[in-house]
């Protein structure tokens, strides 16, 4: 029998898991909301990652009105909008992103309504006058909102004959000399009037 002539060799081999495509995660519905100028307005978005187990995920915006803020791992969104904004429409861009860089994007529209403030009407002085004078005393008012509102002024209680009051705040009385002596308290209104 002649020689036979061999060789060994050693073969590592090495397995791992089946490669998995990531998934993005999923956004739940956000429906458009409403909130009145300046009252804070919070919404907690929520996402869930289809993974198993699932990643952490993080939120942030990408688009949203200035001063908003959200919670990177809650999802809170938080804002107070301001006399300026209201009324008007504003669109929110949330995304939020896995390990992986898997990622989703949902997005919402808040409207903020106008929060109507009363007018404000500055003070007088007395004033004294002989009976058969006329008097004018310009009323003087300030609006609180924005934009600004337009305002009437109108007399209430018992008003003296003679006098009235125009829309521009103008409050003239003339009187005659039968008019008697004595103290008149005239009680001015100034009623804003909405612009929307």
């Amino acid at each position: 029998i002649g020689d036979r002539g061999f060789d060994d060799a050693i073969v590592n081999l090495s397995f791992s898991a089946p490669f998995r495509r990531n998934t993005n995660p999923v956004i739940g519905n956000i429906p458009n909301q409403i909130v009145t100028e300046e009252t804070p307005f919070a919404l907690r978005v929520t996402a869930v990652d289809q993974e198993s187990p699932p990643s952490e995920l993080r939120y942030s915006l990408l688009a949203s009105p200035n001063r908003t803020t959200i919670d990177p791992v809650s999802g809170l969104i938080s804002w107070l909008p301001n006399e300026q904004e209201g009324p008007g429409r504003f669109t929110f861009d949330v995304r939020v992103t896995d390990p992986q860089g898997g990622f989703a994007v949902r997005s919402f529209l808040v409207d903020v309504v106008e929060s109507n403030r009363r007018p404000i009407l500055l003070p007088v002085n007395s004033r004294t006058i002989q009976a058969g004078e006329s008097i004018t005393i310009q009323m003087n008012a300030t609006d609180q909102d924005f934009p600004r509102n337009n305002l009437s002024y109108s007399l209430h209680g018992s008003v003296p004959l003679g006098a009235n009051i125009d829309n521009q705040g103008r409050l003239t009385w003339v009187t005659s000399a039968n008019t008697p002596s004595g103290t008149f308290n005239f009680i001015v209104r100034v009623t804003d009037c909405l612009l929307y």
